[in-house]
């Protein structure tokens, strides 16, 4: 039978936790190069973002891993657009 885990702070200190932690990780995962991790990185990362963000981290947790892992999807959408509009104000002329 497992024991449960100790929690190191009180669920009201988490969040000010994480942003310790956020400038640890940020130094190590920096953003740009999260597109080109392997998937098992990016498993991984999503793993340590449920766990913060399930453990108490906060909003600020659940935003910072959400904008980490998927901010390229971003550029696809504003790529997506460009070329949209574009398009349609060619065929208006």
């Amino acid at each position: 039978m497992q024991r449960p885990l100790k929690r190191q702070s009180p669920p009201r200190d988490r969040p000010q936790q994480f942003v310790a932690v956020r400038r640890e990780l940020a130094s190590r995962f920096p953003t740009e190069k999260m597109v080109f991790l392997r998937s098992d990185l990016r498993r991984t990362f999503r793993r340590a973002s449920q766990v913060f963000s399930g453990e108490g981290g906060g909003w600020s947790a659940w935003l910072w891993f959400a904008w980490r892992l998927n901010w390229p999807w971003l550029l696809v959408a504003f790529a997506t657009l460009v070329v949209v509009l574009a398009a349609l104000a060619n065929a208006v002329r």
